[in-house]
């Protein structure tokens, strides 16, 4: 039987509790047997660190990314509509991070070197650092979290 490696069971458990914290359980059920509509509130942090090399643009700019608060509100608006009404998040705090968050191991990327790194897709000397995943604890220590619940 294939056992999946310790890095994907933590990342699966991670998510799952993040996803247990942030919808909880429901407090009453209406009538019709349904649970009351939640509303939930996020925090929404966008790593957008300037690339020196291409005039400081930003690297969702120089990637030709899509713009995370477009992003944000159709995931807001699809986790509603698969909930059938039950999940409802609103943004209510938004920080632009001007650097790449640090890897479990302590590792930060260098913003020129990352996007050498994704254009060459880890040929010619490119190449992801190892591990490549972040825990939010590690990402809290350039970033005062924000809990309005």
């Amino acid at each position: 039987m294939y056992e999946f490696p310790q890095k994907v069971t933590d990342m699966v458990e991670d998510t799952a509790d993040l996803l247990s914290n942030a919808l909880g359980k429901p407090d009453t059920v209406a009538p019709s047997g349904r649970p009351q509509p939640v509303q939930k509130t996020a925090y929404l942090i966008t790593f957008n660190p300037r690339i020196p090399s291409e005039g400081n643009k930003g690297l969702i700019e120089v990637m030709g990314w899509k713009n995370p608060e477009e992003l944000a509100a159709q995931y807001i608006a699809d986790l509603r509509e698969v909930s059938g009404g039950y999940a409802n998040y609103s943004v209510v705090k938004r920080d632009v991070v001007d650097s790449f968050p640090a890897k479990v191991d302590g590792f930060v990327y260098d913003p020129d070197k990352f996007v050498v790194s994704w254009h060459s897709k880890g040929k010619d000397g490119g190449g992801f650092h190892t591990p490549d995943w972040n825990r939010l604890p590690q990402i809290g220590g350039a970033i005062q979290y924000y809990s309005p619940d």
